[in-house]
């Protein structure tokens, strides 16, 4: 038997090639709470995990307003979008080893007030660099919200429950990405942009009434609690080793998510960045509100899907268990995403040529919007759920946080270089470009898919974990 690890970890006998059942000790864990007391966390962690999107996408279509008022232009208000998100990147690797120690509930207070300060100071920004400054803070705090919801999800649902709980929090996560605009949007025209944060400081002292009051701890032994048992004394002040989370990515079933979510970060900048600049002139938009109304069409596409999205993947998992006589692999809940990724390259190939050759009017563009919108939550809901549970060894704090660095420097990358691309070859061209990312987000997740059950266990076996090939029982 593999080596043993603690159980904050979330370790769990590996299975052999027996079938997939849970044991007592796994029904006791996953039984812990009320299916009401799931939702309410759920509930809670959807609304916490929408303020990351929403900071990073709700000052879209207020960029010119903002730059006005700090006497500069379009492009370097944009590129305070493109240090958020290398914020966001560089949040998991600092903050999950925090949660993995201390436990989520007081990390995830925590990541409230300090999220709730940046918000405030942005609002009442004085000048470009006190706007920078604190505009980029915000990122380094609430991305940390989706890694401890994904987190939460492990502990409280069994992995043929997890995807469906999971695209729930998604939908939180990337509707706010679409619906953020719409927000800003109708603020800009009637009101200050400052106000866009003063709402985002508003959500963030409401996460944190709610995770004071509803939000109980849900790892199953925090391991701060147990050295306080152990040693009697009250606090201790853990060293952070920001690399942790970079080198896990040496594994390749967590290098080729990251790889997909990579390429599909790009893609969702390319979809969303030059409605302003791009659908506006096309359609001879006047008013930042009627621009900001085609956000809605990849917004309610994430949000319908969610109500399937998991669903669809939690089916997938079971009919391959069943498959396979009561085997669970891992790698076969990434079947899920291979046709919404199809469907995501045809959606923004005939979006970009659409408006690049004033063709298929009004309707084609929201259309293929709406589909590559609906598509997205597809994809990252088995991805996530593969990342939280295919590797319990490292714990999903670690695993899911190698995804969440790699993916949010493609957002970086998208924010900062999506629109350039756009003045330089034109919309049509930059969703060929988009589309080629797709198709390599397709090949790694085919590859993983394929290949990842054997690399994963072999990785394990060499690092001593579990004997090589012995069957998943996922964390």
């Amino acid at each position: 038997m593999g080596k043993e690890t603690d159980a904050t970890n979330e370790i769990t006998e590996p299975s052999g090639h027996g079938r997939f059942e849970l044991t007592e000790e796994e029904e006791l864990k996953y039984g812990r709470f009320s299916k009401n007391e799931k939702r309410l966390f759920i509930f809670i962690l959807a609304l916490a995990s929408s303020l990351g999107p929403y900071s990073s996408s709700a000052y879209m279509p207020a960029v010119a307003n903002i730059a006005k008022d700090f006497n500069t232009t379009g492009s370097v208000i944009n590129l305070s979008g493109t240090v958020f998100n290398v914020m966001t990147a560089i949040a998991p690797c600092v903050f999950n080893q925090l949660y993995e120690f201390y436990g989520c509930r007081p990390i995830f207070l925590l990541m409230s007030l300090l999220l709730l300060i940046p918000s405030v100071l942005t609002a009442v920004s004085v000048n470009l660099p006190m706007f920078f400054v604190f505009r980029s803070l915000s990122g380094l705090f609430c991305y940390t919200y989706i890694n401890i919801a994904a987190s939460v999800t492990s502990h409280i649902y069994q992995p043929t429950e997890r995807s469906t709980a999971l695209s729930c929090c998604l939908a939180g996560t990337l509707s706010a990405s679409a619906f953020a605009p719409v927000i800003s949007g109708i603020i800009i025209t009637y009101a200050s942009w400052r106000i866009i944060f003063w709402v985002q400081a508003g959500i963030t002292a409401a996460v944190f009434l709610l995770a004071y009051f509803f939000l109980k701890e849900t790892t199953p032994e925090v391991k701060f609690v147990k050295w306080k048992q152990e040693t009697s004394k009250k606090f201790k002040l853990i060293g952070v080793n920001p690399f942790r989370v970079v080198f896990a990515l040496r594994i390749p079933t967590l290098l080729l998510p990251g790889i997909t979510t990579f390429c599909l970060s790009w893609n969702f900048f390319a979809l969303l960045t030059p409605i302003r600049y791009v659908v506006d002139p096309r359609f001879g938009f006047n008013s930042p509100i009627q621009g900001s109304l085609f956000y809605l069409a990849p917004g309610c596409g994430m949000l319908i899907s969610t109500q399937f999205a998991g669903r669809y993947a939690d089916w997938v998992l079971k009919r391959a268990i069943k498959k396979r006589n009561g085997v669970l692999v891992s790698e076969d809940r990434l079947k899920a995403a291979w046709g919404s990724m199809v469907l995501m390259l045809g959606s923004i190939l005939i979006y970009g040529w659409s408006i690049e050759k004033e063709k298929g009017g009004m309707a084609l563009p929201i259309i293929m919007m709406f589909l590559n919108g609906f598509s997205q939550t597809f994809v990252y809901t088995p991805i996530n759920s593969y990342c939280i549970g295919s590797l319990p060894e490292i714990g999903p704090p670690i695993a899911l946080g190698t995804n969440y660095f790699i993916r949010n420097i493609g957002s970086a990358i998208g924010s900062g270089a999506t629109l350039p691309l756009f003045e330089a070859i034109g919309i049509g061209w930059s969703s060929v470009i988009s589309g080629a990312l797709i198709l390599v987000a397709l090949a790694s997740t085919v590859i993983c898919t394929r290949f990842g059950n054997q690399w994963r266990q072999n990785w394990l076996a060499n690092h001593g974990y579990r004997s090589e090939l012995a069957n998943d029982r996922e964390g």
